[in-house]
Parts: structure tokens; sequence; C-alpha cells
């Protein structure tokens, strides 16, 4: 791609959310005339390469009027644009050709116009939702049985490499089908549509639809559509559900007001109004495309199956796209000075080298991406024999037989691993009932293994087993134990929580004590119910093999004060780090030599303000817990990328211990990608490793080859995963809290000063795995 350095305008529209319609129609109808070549991002800006005539910083207001999908009321309303920024993106040639110590966080701003005009660029067969996808109109795949229409997309977005590159990847997201609505119930119910008003009322409530063209806003003028929510579906037909101010029924009133007659009037109505009782003919009422699907339990699992696209089929797609769409020369793209040169990348990868591994008798490479455990290089003990009971809960179907047997095995398993397990019997109680059992069994066992049939208890035993009684708990959905392996995964998790190891890696220098972190952070989602600040975790290695672990748990605010965008950064690194550095000092006599910190769940325009503020945490904490600097790699994890890897001559996944760091990385930066996991289906996708600081001076190898090597260490599967062990506990523990919150529990009673109040006897281990 060829971009020349020019200047753009950037302007920012501020509009009330309410005002949704207005900017649909701002955009289309053009109450301003924009000049050719003006992009739109989908949100409050727009883009042009020449000055909008009389727009200046102060902005300009004025008044507009539009028709009201809903209400049909014309609205008056006033808006403002502004002039709120003049952008030279020719930065972009200038920080390739020499960066200067600059990074790409201070090119977004201009990489967010290129992006824009891609995407813009692709229009006709697909539509462009959010600031980078844009979806084929046409579905991929319809599911009525469950209400799901599933649809490809592509993803573009422009990379600062080596030189500048489109990273184009394809992707795929579900929605409510489209369509006649009467027609997709059909599809779902048949014959008996007419049976299952409270059933089609969870389907369709909330759902968007759109009544034929049959209303005026004042005579004379267009006929157009009325858009309506659903609220529920009537009991009786449209032709025996009577309007009673005019003593008639729909069927009636359409026929005569509307000259609509009715094919099917012996279907039920969609109730369109929330407070009260308005009824419109299913048959007349068409969803609106590109709606969210309800959540249900297998929505991902579709999903998943869709996007488990091979690596040469999906590459194929990928280049046809490109062909298609990219490759016509169209004209807003010249317009901003970019040509596209439809070729994928090739760039030279190398296989890392296996790390080997102790079980006990001494190391042995481990096998390329999974290996077999049959032996714990640790098992655990506690009073010499592992105690457990086998608890089963509702609508759990485990009968008295199956908990046996599930004890047997895993006691005969255990043994053969090293690991001595005793049942103490098996029960199957009531939700209500499993507080008071578990309370009753917490001194008298070491472990209480739940079988559920769903993970409406699961929150409410951890709370219980993590914080209020420190009894380890290990839950298993019933339809797991019918896997094949689920007893040795089980194994895998049990030993690791009550303290055992499972194996540990050949260490890489005797004399160095390296102790690795992992952070994460999660937020409430837009639809979260019991969610309403961030839960993070940070978890720090206790032992030289790298294997033992523990988290600190805790809440914070989403934002800080007077700010719009989500806060990243990790408000109390400081104290936390001490208390892992102390743990550390503890039980190894003396402090680490170095630390490595992988960091998760940092979004790329944050890198800089999350790498200065808690790096200066880390650097405090070390000197106050050790009155010592001790050298520091920081290290961001990104999973949420879109570059893919394929062999050049086939059309596999790339091996585990693919590195790639030169061509799609950054030219002046530190950062490679590692492909450290087997492709089990679909197409892999690396993680990208960027390094923020360095006191430790490593060379880029030797950073790879530790790094890939922490990817054995995650204790609860024999495979090597997508990123180090410490990022992925971190994970796992933030998810734990999430958990807790789920339980209802008052939160007086989960925290006390931002921190989750983990019972005594679950520190230091990992309880949360």
């Amino acid at each position: 791609m060829f971009f020349p350095g020019t200047v753009r305008f950037s302007r920012n529209i501020l509009l009330h959310k309410k005002l949704h319609d207005f900017l649909n129609h701002f955009i289309h109808y053009r109450y301003i005339r924009f000049p050719d070549g003006t992009l739109f991002d989908g949100g409050r800006i727009i883009y042009s390469e020449n000055e909008l005539p009389n727009i200046t910083e102060t902005g300009v207001e004025q008044n507009a009027e539009f028709v009201d999908s809903i209400s049909l009321e014309r609205r008056k309303i006033r808006y403002k644009i502004m002039l709120t920024k003049i952008q030279d993106t020719g930065d972009i040639v200038e920080f390739l050709e020499r960066p200067n110590g600059r990074t790409v966080c201070s090119l977004q701003d201009s990489l967010r116009i290129l992006d824009c005009a891609v995407k813009l660029a692709c229009d006709g067969p697909f539509v462009c939702l959010g600031r980078m996808a844009i979806f084929d109109k046409k579905a991929t795949k319809t599911i009525f049985s469950k209400l799901l229409q599933i649809h490809r997309g592509f993803i573009m977005t422009i990379r600062p490499q080596w030189k500048l590159r489109i990273n184009i990847d394809m992707t795929f997201k579900a929605f409510f089908p489209s369509g006649n609505l009467a027609d997709i119930l059909y599809e779902k119910y048949g014959d008996d549509i007419c049976r299952y008003p409270e059933e089609i009322k969870k389907d369709i409530s909330g759902i968007k639809l759109k009544s034929p063209e049959i209303y005026q806003t004042k005579p004379g003028d267009p006929l157009h559509p009325r858009i309506f929510t659903a609220h529920g579906v009537s009991r009786l037909s449209a032709s025996q559900l009577v309007i009673s101010d005019i003593n008639k029924s729909v069927q009636q009133y359409f026929q005569e007001k509307y000259k609509l007659q009715l094919k099917y009037p012996y279907l039920p109505c969609i109730k369109i109004k929330k407070d009260r009782d308005d009824f419109y003919p299913m048959e007349l009422l068409e969803v609106t495309p590109f709606q969210n699907p309800k959540d249900t339990s297998d929505l991902a699992a579709e999903v998943i199956r869709c996007s488990a696209v091979k690596p040469g089929e999906r590459f194929k797609e990928l280049e046809n796209f490109c062909r298609q769409q990219l490759l016509r020369g169209p004209a807003l793209l010249h317009r901003y000075g970019m040509s596209v040169i439809g070729q994928m990348q090739t760039v030279n990868g190398r296989e890392l080298p296996v790390p080997s591994a102790d079980f006990g008798n001494g190391y042995k490479e481990l096998e390329r991406g999974k290996w077999f455990v049959d032996r714990f290089y640790s098992p655990a003990s506690v009073r010499g024999t592992i105690r457990f009971v086998v608890i089963a809960v509702p609508p759990c179907r485990q009968d008295d037989d199956a908990r046996k047997r599930l004890a047997a095995n895993l006691v005969r398993e255990g043994q053969s691993k090293g690991l001595h397990l005793q049942s103490m019997g098996d029960f199957g109680l009531v939700p209500e009932a499993v507080a008071k059992k578990l309370n009753d069994l917490s001194m008298q066992v070491d472990l209480c293994i739940f079988v559920l049939g769903d993970r409406l208890s699961y929150s409410k035993i951890k709370v219980l087993g993590d914080i209020k009684l420190g009894v380890r708990t290990q839950c298993i959905q019933s339809s797991t134990l019918k896997k094949r392996g689920v007893i040795s995964n089980l194994l895998l998790k049990i030993n690791i929580k009550l303290g055992g190891i499972n194996w540990v890696l050949q260490p890489f220098d005797n004399n160095e004590h390296i102790m690795v972190f992992g952070a994460d952070v999660t937020h409430p989602s837009p639809k979260g119910t019991h969610l309403r600040r961030s839960v993070g975790a940070v978890t720090g290695s206790l032992s030289s093999d790298l294997m033992q672990y523990r988290a600190i748990i805790f809440q914070q605010a989403t934002k800080r004060p007077q700010q719009i965008a989500i806060n990243e950064v990790i408000e109390d690194m400081k104290s936390i780090v001490m208390e892992l550095l102390q743990d550390y000092g503890r039980r190894n006599n003396g402090p680490p030599t170095r630390l490595i910190f992988y960091r998760d769940g940092v979004s790329e325009g944050q890198f800089e303000k999350v790498a200065v503020e808690e790096l200066y945490g880390i650097q405090r904490a070390c000197a106050e817990v050790f009155n010592k600097e001790i050298p520091v790699t920081f290290i961001v994890v990104q999973k949420r990328h879109h570059i893919r890897l394929k062999p050049q001559n086939n059309g596999n996944n790339v091996a585990p211990g693919t590195v790639v760091d030169t061509e799609i990385t950054m030219k002046s930066e530190f950062d490679f990608y590692l492909c450290s996991h087997e492709g089990i289906q679909g197409t892999s996708k690396p993680a990208h490793y960027r390094v923020l600081y360095d006191d430790n001076n490593y060379r880029s190898d030797a950073l790879q080859l530790f790094t890939f090597a922490l990817c054995h260490a995650y204790a609860r599967c024999s495979r090597s995963v997508s990123y180090p062990a410490p990022t992925y506990y971190s994970h796992l523990a933030a998810f734990r809290g999430r958990d807790w919150l789920a339980s209802n529990e008052n939160e007086a009673s989960l925290i006390q000063d931002g921190r989750f109040k983990v019972h005594q006897k679950q520190l230091g281990s990992l309880f949360f795995c």
C-alpha cells in the first residue's frame, strides 16, 4: 500500500444518544452539503479531506427537522458541528521511515481515518457494523429452531508494520433472523405456533419490527412504514381479537382502514406497546436485519462452529475478498491516496525447541503441543490421603451408581499417578441443602466434588468453598462426564488445587531466581446485571520452578472520575505486588533476581499509560519490600488482534512453537508473534507479545524461548496453551471474582478495601483452577 502525506480534517458531531434517527438522516440526506470523499465513522466523527465551509473550532449550531420512525412525529432539534482537529496522516509515512523513538500509539488518529476509508470502500454486498467490521447482507447459516442467523464478515485494519499493510481477517456473528415474523416463527413452531404464547413472548421481546408502507405523516405525504418493538403475543387470533374502542376485530380493522386482506387470520397478534394492549397482525410485520439474538447457552458454540474454518479455506476466502473488493480501484481509496497490492505477506518463521519436563522420574523432552501425564511430579498429600465426597446437585440426573463409579474411577486413576484418594461417600442434594452439607463436611474432607446439571449453583458453591469455609471444591457438568479423558483432566485440577505439582520444567539458569507475574482486568459488559465495577487479578509465582502461584483478586472502578474511557490501569498495583513479593521472599529466603510481567487485557491506545503507572508501582514495591531495585521486563500479551499464520506450502495450521519477529511486527519496537498451541479446529491465532520495558536486556531469542516454555506450565491440561501460564491463571482468577459476585451475596461479605476476602486456607494455592 502506498500513501502520500496529506492533510485531513476531523469533525465531531455532538449528539445525544436518543437522536440516533436524526444521525442517520443527517448522514444520508445531508442537511449540510458534504463534499465527495467525506467519511463517517459510524459514531460521532466525520472526516473530510477538504475544509467544510464556515465550520470552525467553536462550532456551528443549526436546526434540523426529521420524522421519528416510531411516533411519526416531525421532530425539530438543534445540533452542533465543529472542527476538533486537523490531522496530518503523513505522520504514518514519517513513522515508518524515521520512528525516532515514537510508538504506534502516537498514530491512532491517522490510522482511524484510513481504517474508515477502507471499510466504507467495501459497500455494496456488505453492511458496516462497528468501527472495523463489515458483514455480508446474506446470511451464511440460519438455524430457525434456535432463532439464529449467522453472517460472515470481514475485519480490516491498517497496520504500520515494516511497511504499511491492511490486516484482513474473517469473522462470524449471530443475529436474530430477519424477514417476515410469521414465517420465522412458523419455521420454529410449525402448526403449533398458536399453542406457545409464553415461549414466543420470550423469543421476540425487544425485537424491532417493521410494518408495511401504509402510514402518512400528513395527507399528501408519501407512504412509509413504522418501526415497532415486540412486547408479547396475544392468545387470540387476529380474527378473534377485538379492539374494544371500535368493537371490531384486528382483521376487520386492517381490512377496512388499510385495505389489507389477511392471509392467515388464525395467527395470533403481536403486542407493540409495553404499557397498553395494542396488537398488530403477525403476518404484516418484518423483523429488521442485524439485531442481536437472544442469549442462549449454545449461542457461542454455534458461532464457533461456523468460525472454525481451516487455514487453507480461510486464506482463500480472504484473497477472494481482497481481489473482489479492494483491487477494483475504488474511487474513495484513490481519493485518500491509497493503492492496494492484493498479495498475502510472506514472512520467515521459526519453530522453537520444545522444553523438557520432569514427572518424577527425570527430565524428558515433551511432545510438541501435547503430552501424556502418567505420574505426578509431586502428588498432593493432606494427612497422607486426600479425603473427598461426590455431591450431585439437581437438575443433574446422577443416580447412586453413577456417583459411585465416578468416585471409584478417581481413586483408581489417581493411584496410578501417585495421588492417594479416599472416598468418604456420595450424596444427592437439592441446591438449598448444599450450604449446610458443605459446612458439615468442611472439617471432615479435603475436597468436595460437585456434579451439576447447569451453572445456577456454581457461583454459590464457589463462595462457600473459596471465601466462607475454605474447603476445596471441584465442579463438573454431568454432560462432561461422558467425554473421553475426563477423569485424567479432573485429576490434573484436583492435584494442583490441593498443593501438588503435576510436572516441572527444566530451569533455564540455576543461578537466577526469576519471579513471573500475570495480570488481567475484566470490565462489566453493557448487558451485565451483577457486575457493576471492574474485576481483576494479579498472579505471581512462588517457586523457582514457576509452577506454584498465588493470586490476588480485586475490584476497582471501571472509569476514573471525569473520564469517558474505561480505565485499564490496575490502581493498586504497588500494594498487590508488595504482598506477592513478601510471600515469595518468605518461601525462598530472599528476593527474586529478575521480574517478568505478562500483562493481559490492555488496548493499544492505553499501552503507554498502563506501562508508566503500573511499572512505577512494581518498582516502588521492590524498593519498599527488599530495599533494592530488581530488573523488570514488562510485556503486554495481545489476543484480540487479527493476524493469522499458515505454512506457505500447505493448508494446515502452523506447528506449536512457531514464532515470527519480522515483517509483520513493529519495525521500531520489541515485539513478536508466537503460536504456542496446537490448532484443534479452525485456524490458529498466535499471541502478540509487545515488550514495553526491559531492564533485563533480554535478547529476542531468549525471551521467546522463555515465553514458549511458560506456555507448557499451565497445569490444568497436558497441552501447551496459547499464552503463558501466569497470564492464564490471572484470567481464571479474575473470572472467579465475577462468579463470586454473581452469587448475589452481600458485597460487604465478599470484599474488603477493594480485595476479595479469600479464606486463609486457600491462600498460596491454585484454588481458582
